[in-house]
């Protein structure tokens, strides 16, 4: 018998599968034929090192509505606190603050200024703030096809 947990799969069954959203202990009483019980815990380790979230490499900004914007998806992650792109003589080129993960809309469109940038390789940092309040930090590149 589990403590009821909302994160456990059965609250009555020898090998609940659990799905915390953070570090969390559980606590199982066992009892046998004559009544007589034990309790224990198991404490399960939630990890937020940017493993579960997937940025692209390319993207291709041309209006065919497959791979137009460049955003990032996964899970885990409570909110990106900072997208940013910058060309390659630094100049920021988009910049977008405190959004959800896997939301497309949020993502850049290969534009500045209202003008579509030309193919090219594109720099990013993005920061994003875990579900347990770590916070995770990116840096790499993108290119822009066409």
């Amino acid at each position: 018998e589990w403590l009821v947990d909302s994160s456990l799969s059965c609250w009555d069954c020898f090998l609940p599968n659990a799905h915390p959203r953070y570090t969390r202990t559980y606590v199982a009483t066992g009892y046998d034929k004559n009544g007589c019980f034990a309790t224990d815990t198991v404490t399960v380790f939630v990890r937020c090192n940017g493993d579960s979230v997937f940025i692209p490499n390319t993207f291709s900004p041309n209006g065919d509505g497959h791979n137009d914007r460049f955003f990032p998806r996964g899970t885990g992650i409570d909110r990106m606190m900072s997208f940013r792109i910058f060309n390659r003589w630094g100049e920021m080129v988009f910049e977008r603050l405190n959004f959800a993960v896997n939301d497309e809309s949020a993502g850049w469109d290969g534009s500045y200024k209202g003008q579509q940038l030309p193919p090219d390789v594109y720099v990013y940092t993005m920061q994003s703030r875990c579900e347990d309040g770590q916070v995770v930090q990116w840096k790499g590149d993108v290119t822009l096809m066409k």
